[in-house]
């Protein structure tokens, strides 16, 4: 059933550190966890977000993971965490998605993706956006840094992992000899790309789609772009990765707009494009709630011809 499931069309959902944001009263922004620190101080608003994705449409939710590592736990708080508490924090992450689509009672089979962001989201200096880091770490390294989280995802039950705003091929290629060591557990690899034609380190995301180690790799299913692609730009970074479709399924979530800049929807003409081009999984990076969601799940649905009733909003 996984298999199927990853070959066909999906709707991904959106962005959850905003919605993490408008709606904590924590402070939240410029926190060394990010969004990731609701796994600790309110699991019960970390259900809720989920919860209102997958009232919207959503097929896969990533947990919410995306910023921590068990480093990060322990250097955010010193005081009270260990690296096995962190870990089973990282944890928490897959059981609060579970529990969302159980409560949630949507009669549909909803995947749970555990969310694993670069090394540079941990650092919090917008390193992610430029990768600068990857020249003086090796992909073993990098392998060393991501495996405490994989291993914890892995462990909680994740149906797959998902390796988001990936600056550069080095980190994405230390990802893949890092998957070695889970036979059998899927992947997506997604970069961050200003302009839909390249990662953010400059290389062109037709290398990627044409890497040998990545195109080998039975456990990386998706290859994609996410972040801070504009919308209008994810038609071009499907055209550039169109050589690895006959491989592995392509995936877009963009935010809405640039980076930091105006916003830009989702509209259903640029929805039906990706799918036209053969972008298979599709959903929101950030700024991308619920709303934006729903209304980019109607035009999936069109596309793939189900029912309103089917997907139950």
């Amino acid at each position: 059933m996984l298999q199927e499931d990853l070959n066909s069309i999906k709707v991904i959902d959106g962005g959850f550190g905003v919605q993490a944001i408008d709606r904590s009263n924590l402070q939240i922004d410029g926190h060394r966890l990010w969004s990731c620190r609701l796994l600790l101080d309110d699991p019960e608003l970390v259900v809720a977000i989920h919860r209102d994705f997958i009232d919207a449409g959503a097929e896969v939710i990533e947990t919410n993971t995306y910023q921590a590592n068990v480093d990060s736990f322990v250097e955010a708080l010193p005081d009270s965490m260990t690296p096995s508490l962190a870990a089973e924090a990282l944890s928490s992450g897959v059981r609060l998605a579970r529990r969302a689509v159980e409560e949630s009672g949507c009669g549909r089979r909803v995947l749970v993706a555990g969310s694993c962001g670069p090394y540079g989201a941990a650092q919090c200096d917008l390193s992610e956006f430029t990768g600068d880091y990857c020249a003086s770490m090796t992909e073993e390294d990098l392998a060393r840094w991501h495996r405490p989280r994989v291993e914890a995802l892995a462990a909680a039950g994740a149906d797959l992992l998902a390796f988001d705003t990936l600056p550069s091929l080095r980190e994405a290629r230390a990802v893949v000899q890092l998957l070695r060591e889970f036979p059998g557990l899927p992947a997506w690899l997604s970069f961050a790309s200003r302009d839909g034609m390249k990662t953010c380190a400059g290389e062109s995301l037709a290398e990627a789609a044409a890497d040998p180690l990545l195109m080998s790799c039975g456990s990386v299913f998706g290859l994609g772009v996410n972040c801070i692609v504009a919308p209008r730009n994810v038609a071009r970074a499907a055209r550039e990765l169109a050589p690895a479709a006959a491989e592995k399924t392509l995936l877009a979530y963009p935010n809405l707009g640039d980076y930091g800049g105006a916003e830009e929807p989702i509209t259903e003409e640029l929805v039906s494009d990706w799918l036209q081009l053969g972008v298979r999984w599709i959903g929101g990076c950030c700024r991308v709630g619920p709303a934006e969601i729903a209304r980019l799940a109607r035009t999936v649905r069109r596309f793939r011809g189900d029912g309103a009733e089917e997907a139950g909003v």
